[in-house]
């Protein structure tokens, strides 16, 4: 009995003629043949859909492209988007997105986030592989999200802290919630109604800021802070937040910052800004305890002069173990004078 598995010695002459058959057809025709053959068969990655995520951002799934035996897995993607459904007549309009992982092993599940989408009706996806070889695959997988995109952008900070140092004035914000935030603007005013006008050219990675530039003939000034994200959409305004800096002196009390971050995980440092005054009669102590009053760290604050200065402190207690999860009492301690503040652990 003749195995279905094997073709007929007439069917293979068929298939594999014989270097002296006058009969071949033209030699482009062979080789679109064993490309197309190729690339359909061991390159072409079949994008499978596309995923909503928050904001201007589209997740992309497919599956890695490969073969058996010789042929390995594909070394490169190219993959576009465009705003009609992407073919070889219109694939070089289409834009190419930058920052494709390379391709993984074949048959592995691949994900890619798209970020910096414009705002339409809908958006067309579709993706191409490379062999080692070079040789490109057909373009397959065209994928379509029809989601309005936000436009609103990310929110805002929040949380912010401003206060006068004799000559500056030291803010710090709570950083934005939103993703692919780039960075933040910090805006004055001379007046709580505004205008209120950025003070950094360009957005701020931290969420810290000294204004140094202070304006004459004035003795209040507010400030706010904006979010911009990598799609460079600015958020509204957080809270406005009044200075008084009528006069240029140093504090006269002692007084201290919350520490940040707050919360914070065991791993992170926290550091506490605490203000010293002009004519402190004692040096100032920095003291931590637990919620039931234990001590936990304790550290003579650096000297000098008036003004603000930092404190870091790295979680651990003073016979170095990393303290557990959970709240905790911060003290300046300076002769009568005593301030106090509160930071959380989580793991």
């Amino acid at each position: 009995m003749t195995s279905p598995y094997l073709h007929s010695p007439a069917r293979s002459r068929r298939r594999r003629p014989s270097p002296a058959s006058p009969r071949r057809g033209p030699s482009w025709r062979r080789w679109l043949l064993v490309l197309i053959g190729l690339a359909v068969l061991f390159l072409a990655p079949a994008l499978a859909r596309s995923q909503d995520a928050p904001g201007d951002v589209v997740m992309l799934t497919w599956t890695a492209p490969g073969a058996e035996g010789a042929i390995g897995p594909a070394m490169r993607y190219d993959l576009r988007e465009y705003d009609a459904p992407i073919d070889p007549t219109n694939w070089a309009l289409a834009r190419p997105i930058a920052n494709v992982p390379l391709p993984h092993a074949p048959g592995t599940r691949e994900f890619f986030l798209v970020t910096g989408l414009t705002a339409g009706p809908a958006h067309y996806f579709a993706l191409r592989s490379r062999d080692e070889a070079g040789n490109w695959s057909p373009i397959l997988g065209v994928a379509r999200t029809d989601r309005p995109l936000d436009e609103s952008g990310p929110v805002p900070p929040s949380g912010l802290l401003a206060t006068f140092e004799h000559t500056w004035v030291q803010l710090h914000w709570t950083p934005s919630p939103s993703f692919h935030v780039l960075g933040y603007t910090v805006l004055r005013a001379n007046a709580a109604a505004g205008p209120y006008v950025p003070l950094n050219p360009q957005p701020l990675a931290g969420a810290d800021y000294q204004d140094t530039a202070l304006p004459s003939g004035v003795d209040q000034v507010w400030y706010a802070v904006t979010a911009t994200d990598q799609s460079h959409r600015v958020s509204s305004r957080c809270d406005s937040v009044l200075v008084e800096i009528g006069d240029a002196g140093a504090p006269v009390t002692w007084r201290m910052e919350t520490g940040y971050p707050n919360p914070s995980r065991l791993s992170d440092r926290v550091t506490f800004p605490v203000i010293v005054p002009a004519h402190a009669a004692d040096n100032g102590t920095l003291v931590i305890t637990d919620n039931g009053g234990h001590r936990i760290w304790q550290s003579p604050l650096p000297g000098g002069g008036p003004g603000r200065t930092l404190l870091t402190w790295d979680g651990r207690n003073e016979d170095g173990r990393v303290v557990a999860p959970g709240v905790y009492r911060v003290f300046v301690i300076s002769g009568f004078e005593r301030t106090m503040s509160r930071i959380v652990r989580v793991p």
